[in-house]
Protein backbone atom coordinates (compact mmCIF):
# COMPACT_ATOMS: atom_id res chain seq x y z
CA UNK A 1 0.00 0.00 0.00
CA UNK A 2 1.52 3.63 -1.06
CA UNK A 3 1.48 5.77 1.77
CA UNK A 4 -0.29 9.24 1.16
CA UNK A 5 0.21 11.44 3.91
CA UNK A 6 -2.33 14.83 4.06
CA UNK A 7 0.09 17.49 3.41
CA UNK A 8 0.06 20.61 0.88
CA UNK A 9 2.34 19.23 -1.46
CA UNK A 10 0.46 16.09 -1.70
CA UNK A 11 -2.90 15.35 -3.99
CA UNK A 12 -4.99 12.31 -2.74
CA UNK A 13 -7.35 10.43 -4.69
CA UNK A 14 -9.35 7.22 -4.00
CA UNK A 15 -6.76 4.91 -5.59
CA UNK A 16 -3.68 7.08 -6.21
CA UNK A 17 -1.76 10.27 -4.86
CA UNK A 18 0.46 12.61 -6.42
CA UNK A 19 3.32 14.86 -5.50
CA UNK A 20 2.34 18.53 -6.40
CA UNK A 21 4.72 20.72 -7.98
CA UNK A 22 5.31 24.58 -6.02
CA UNK A 23 2.05 26.49 -6.93
CA UNK A 24 0.30 23.39 -8.31
CA UNK A 25 -3.43 22.87 -6.59
CA UNK A 26 -5.85 19.87 -7.15
CA UNK A 27 -9.56 19.27 -6.74
CA UNK A 28 -11.97 16.37 -7.32
CA UNK A 29 -14.53 16.69 -9.42
CA UNK A 30 -17.53 14.06 -10.18
CA UNK A 31 -15.37 12.10 -12.99
CA UNK A 32 -11.59 12.99 -12.87
CA UNK A 33 -9.66 14.87 -10.50
CA UNK A 34 -8.53 18.65 -11.90
CA UNK A 35 -4.52 19.73 -11.44
CA UNK A 36 -3.26 22.60 -12.54
CA UNK A 37 -0.88 25.94 -11.98
CA UNK A 38 -1.91 29.00 -10.08
CA UNK A 39 -2.44 31.06 -12.40
CA UNK A 40 -3.72 28.35 -14.58
CA UNK A 41 -2.06 28.01 -18.24
CA UNK A 42 -2.88 24.20 -19.01
CA UNK A 43 -4.84 21.49 -17.33
CA UNK A 44 -4.12 17.98 -16.06
CA UNK A 45 -7.19 15.55 -14.90
CA UNK A 46 -6.98 12.67 -13.43
CA UNK A 47 -9.34 9.91 -13.36
CA UNK A 48 -9.06 5.87 -12.55
CA UNK A 49 -10.59 2.68 -12.37
CA UNK A 50 -9.39 -0.59 -10.84
CA UNK A 51 -9.56 -4.12 -12.05
CA UNK A 52 -11.91 -6.21 -9.84
CA UNK A 53 -9.79 -9.30 -10.49
CA UNK A 54 -6.32 -9.66 -11.67
CA UNK A 55 -3.65 -6.73 -12.82
CA UNK A 56 -4.04 -4.08 -15.34
CA UNK A 57 -2.15 -5.23 -18.54
CA UNK A 58 -0.48 -3.52 -21.58
CA UNK A 59 -3.65 -5.28 -23.76
CA UNK A 60 -6.12 -3.61 -21.47
CA UNK A 61 -4.50 -0.03 -21.64
CA UNK A 62 -4.17 -0.69 -25.37
CA UNK A 63 -7.99 -1.55 -25.62
CA UNK A 64 -8.90 1.49 -23.49
CA UNK A 65 -6.97 3.77 -25.38
CA UNK A 66 -8.60 2.53 -28.60
CA UNK A 67 -11.77 3.82 -27.43
CA UNK A 68 -9.93 7.86 -27.06
CA UNK A 69 -7.87 8.03 -29.69
CA UNK A 70 -7.45 8.64 -32.76
CA UNK A 71 -7.09 5.52 -35.43
CA UNK A 72 -3.27 5.30 -36.45
CA UNK A 73 -2.28 7.55 -33.90
CA UNK A 74 0.61 6.05 -32.26
CA UNK A 75 1.24 5.11 -28.65
CA UNK A 76 4.36 5.82 -27.28
CA UNK A 77 5.49 4.02 -23.93
CA UNK A 78 6.15 5.08 -21.18
CA UNK A 79 7.76 4.33 -17.53
CA UNK A 80 7.52 6.12 -14.75
CA UNK A 81 8.37 5.00 -10.94
CA UNK A 82 5.38 3.32 -10.11
CA UNK A 83 3.57 3.31 -13.20
CA UNK A 84 3.96 1.86 -16.59
CA UNK A 85 1.97 2.42 -19.53
CA UNK A 86 1.50 4.41 -23.22
CA UNK A 87 1.40 8.12 -24.52
CA UNK A 88 -0.05 9.93 -27.08
CA UNK A 89 0.16 13.64 -28.28
CA UNK A 90 -1.77 15.92 -30.73
CA UNK A 91 -3.21 19.04 -31.81
CA UNK A 92 -6.79 19.74 -32.29
CA UNK A 93 -8.69 23.08 -31.97
CA UNK A 94 -5.67 25.47 -31.47
CA UNK A 95 -4.99 22.98 -28.13
CA UNK A 96 -2.26 21.03 -27.67
CA UNK A 97 -3.05 17.36 -26.11
CA UNK A 98 -1.25 14.31 -24.16
CA UNK A 99 -3.24 11.56 -23.19
CA UNK A 100 -1.74 8.98 -20.70
CA UNK A 101 -2.96 5.24 -19.83
CA UNK A 102 -1.26 3.62 -17.13
CA UNK A 103 -1.20 0.68 -14.96
CA UNK A 104 -0.26 -0.15 -11.55
CA UNK A 105 -1.28 -3.53 -10.00
CA UNK A 106 -5.01 -3.72 -10.33
CA UNK A 107 -5.35 0.30 -10.75
CA UNK A 108 -5.68 1.94 -14.15
CA UNK A 109 -4.55 6.03 -14.40
CA UNK A 110 -6.27 7.90 -17.50
CA UNK A 111 -4.19 11.33 -17.43
CA UNK A 112 -5.13 13.79 -20.10
CA UNK A 113 -3.22 17.19 -20.13
CA UNK A 114 -3.78 19.97 -22.58
CA UNK A 115 -2.75 23.96 -23.28
CA UNK A 116 -2.74 26.34 -25.81
CA UNK A 117 -0.96 25.39 -28.94
CA UNK A 118 2.84 26.70 -28.71
CA UNK A 119 2.93 26.62 -25.18
CA UNK A 120 3.15 22.50 -24.92
CA UNK A 121 6.74 22.64 -23.10
CA UNK A 122 6.16 25.86 -20.83
CA UNK A 123 4.74 22.71 -17.72
CA UNK A 124 5.98 19.76 -19.32
CA UNK A 125 8.59 19.19 -16.47
CA UNK A 126 6.21 19.74 -13.94
CA UNK A 127 3.45 17.31 -15.49
CA UNK A 128 6.29 14.88 -15.91
CA UNK A 129 6.56 15.13 -12.23
CA UNK A 130 3.35 14.70 -11.21
CA UNK A 131 2.93 11.30 -13.28
CA UNK A 132 6.71 10.09 -11.97
CA UNK A 133 5.31 10.59 -8.26
CA UNK A 134 2.51 9.10 -8.88
CA UNK A 135 1.48 6.29 -5.95
CA UNK A 136 -1.65 3.75 -6.28
CA UNK A 137 -3.65 3.28 -2.89
CA UNK A 138 -4.25 -0.18 -1.95
CA UNK A 139 -3.35 -2.20 -4.87
CA UNK A 140 -1.44 -5.17 -5.48
CA UNK A 141 1.64 -5.83 -7.94
CA UNK A 142 3.58 -3.12 -9.61
CA UNK A 143 4.22 -1.58 -13.31
CA UNK A 144 5.34 -4.91 -14.81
Amino acid sequence: MAECNEHNSIFSSAWWCADLPNGWRGYEEAECATISRHPRLGVLQISAARKPEGLVTDLDLQDFAKEHIAAGKPLMRVEYKLFAGFSADYAKDRRFWREWWLRSGNVMIYATYNVERGKEDIERSDVSSVLSSLRPIATTGGPR
